[in-house]
């Protein structure tokens, strides 16, 4: 999952999501506008707006299987994050699951 900064021009979302080499976007109503200028210029970008958190909790939920072992997908990316872009370029970094569980509460 990369995680979009809605302050972030589109051409450095864009950046971001072809390195990345994202296909799909899921956002929400603060990002419609972007949303769309972005599918425009990453024509292999398929977008899909959530609705509202509360109609989204109030859905039914389909389970999707996950096939993989929990030792193969131990060093799998599961956040992909990115600088503020204050000094240039945006930078990514890739966090796994051994890195979230370090943030975890004792």
């Amino acid at each position: 999952m990369l995680l979009l900064g809605p302050r972030n021009t589109v051409d450095q979302n864009l950046n971001l999501l072809q390195r990345a080499g994202c296909v799909r976007l899921v956002y929400g109503q603060e990002m419609a506008r972007q949303a769309q200028h972005l599918r425009t210029k990453h024509v292999d970008l398929s977008i899909h707006e959530l609705p509202p958190h509360h109609e989204l909790v109030a859905q039914a939920t389909i389970p999707y299987p996950f096939i993989k072992t929990f030792s193969s997908a131990w060093n799998d990316p599961v956040l992909m994050l990115h600088s503020s872009g204050t000094t240039g370029t945006l930078e990514m970094t890739d966090k796994d699951d051994q890195t979230l569980i370090t943030y975890r509460k004792p």
